[in-house]
């Protein structure tokens, strides 16, 4: 069994450091193109480094996130970018919070969430107190004022192996009602494997902490289980609040050198007791291996994502349709292959992907037409891509490639915000005049 020790140190989504050595080309959109705006350039210290995570807009505008790296201590920070009074000008950049790694944790691992109130809850993968925790964000009684932070929850403070969890690492999602769901990559069973998923309910007068449940702990293929193991994208829920999510490893255990290749699982409740289904189980022949990104519905409650691998390519789109009787079993479709740098056409997407009208939208963290070297040869420096679904209804989506990325900010690992038509997200490396530290871009398709 594949044991995994996971850190967040100069990140790639698995927290991998990364060094860009040379980028010899710039590809940019023509006139009539996509059209890419950089809006906000991270210089390291004290603005912070390495955005790893999607971002997110409060009603006025401004787009709010994190730096898994950097900032004025060194272990990230949360940020907002408020929109210039004059369009083509910078974006200004206000740290709302520098993480000191002490109780309050380290290297923010996923991007920022509102409740109804206007607070922001996100995550941190490390921290000298606990194995990572969720904090939040209170906005100041007066604007200009100073936002203020409250750990909600720690992980795994007083035992070992961590039964709680151990490293949060997808993201965060409510119910509506003001509770928040999540994953762990490690922790529950042992300390190094294989991950949980789990529910916050905040008190009922209010304050901290809040209380945690979990929901589901994944054994990966210890003594024959095959439920899946690392679950890195966190979940999504149905109307019915059944949760569903991805996990990086397990599954079928003749997969991917005995490790598996990774499950799309559902959660749902039943007596009381949280029940597992493997919806798919990778097989790294073609119809993928490893999903670190997380899931998205269309309309008809089918499920998208992407698979970093493929076992034919280097990586791919799928859509799982939901069973067309009772207990009938989900079908996969591979929508998209990337065929790898020598193709140009992206590679190793990590993460998930969005609708924009009736066509998917994404990034591949390599690939495309410029020439991004991390120590092993050129990679690719990462694209933005359209997929469009076929004329005939059967077959490969249509992909367009709308962006390559290149010095100017290149390795996009999060997923792309949709906002009033335009793609929002984040690069994780490039930018700067010694190619660092990521930026903040949009793309008008």
């Amino acid at each position: 069994m594949k044991q995994h020790s996971l850190s967040v140190s100069g990140v790639r989504h698995l927290g991998i450091a990364v060094a860009i050595a040379s980028v010899i080309l710039t590809v940019g959109a023509s006139a009539s193109g996509p059209a890419e705006s950089t809006l906000y350039t991270f210089l390291g210290h004290p603005d912070g480094s390495n955005p790893s995570s999607p971002v997110t807009f409060d009603k006025a505008g401004n787009i709010y996130g994190t730096a898994a790296n950097a900032g004025m201590f060194g272990f990230g920070e949360v940020f907002e970018l408020s929109p210039p009074a004059l369009e083509g000008d910078p974006w200004t950049e206000n740290i709302l919070y520098n993480f000191e790694a002490g109780s309050d944790g380290a290297n923010p691992s996923s991007g920022v969430v509102f409740d109804d109130k206007g607070v922001l809850y996100g995550e941190v993968f490390l921290g000298s107190v606990g194995r990572g925790d969720i904090y939040e964000l209170v906005p100041p009684a007066i604007p200009g004022g100073s936002w203020s932070t409250s750990t909600v929850y720690l992980f795994c403070v007083d035992s070992s192996p961590c039964p709680d969890g151990n490293q949060p690492s997808g993201g965060l999602v409510s119910d509506g009602e003001g509770n928040l769901y999540g994953t762990t990559a490690l922790g529950g069973d042992t300390l190094t494997c294989c991950g949980i998923v789990f529910k916050l309910t905040k008190p009922p007068g209010g304050g901290i902490p809040w209380t945690e449940t979990v929901l589901y702990t994944f054994l990966g293929l210890s003594s024959g289980h095959s439920d899946g193991s690392t679950p890195m994208g966190g979940v999504i829920l149905d109307k019915d609040g059944n949760v569903y999510g991805t996990t990086l490893d397990g599954g079928d255990p003749s997969g991917c050198g005995g490790d598996g290749c990774g499950t799309v699982f559902k959660l749902s409740k039943e007596g009381g007791t949280w029940k597992e289904s493997i919806l798919h189980a990778f097989h790294g022949t073609g119809d993928g291996r490893g999903p670190q990104s997380g899931l998205i519905f269309d309309e008809c409650g089918a499920l998208y994502g992407t698979a970093s691998g493929d076992g034919v390519g280097s990586g791919n789109v799928f859509k799982l349709s939901p069973p067309t009787s009772r207990g009938g079993a989900w079908t996969e479709r591979v929508l998209y292959r990337f065929k790898g740098v020598a193709a140009l056409d992206g590679a190793n997407p990590q993460a998930g992907v969005v609708f924009r009208g009736k066509d998917l939208y994404g990034t591949t963290a390599n690939g495309g037409s410029a020439s991004c070297s991390y120590g092993s040869g050129n990679v690719g420096c990462g694209t933005v891509f359209k997929l469009a679904a076929p004329a005939s209804g059967s077959g490969l989506w249509d992909e367009t490639i709308l962006w390559n990325f290149s010095a100017g900010g290149n390795d996009p690992v999060a997923p792309l915000t949709v906002r009033k038509g335009v793609l929002f997200g984040t690069a994780s490396q490039g930018g700067g005049s010694s190619l660092c530290c990521g930026t903040v871009f949009e793309l008008v398709p």
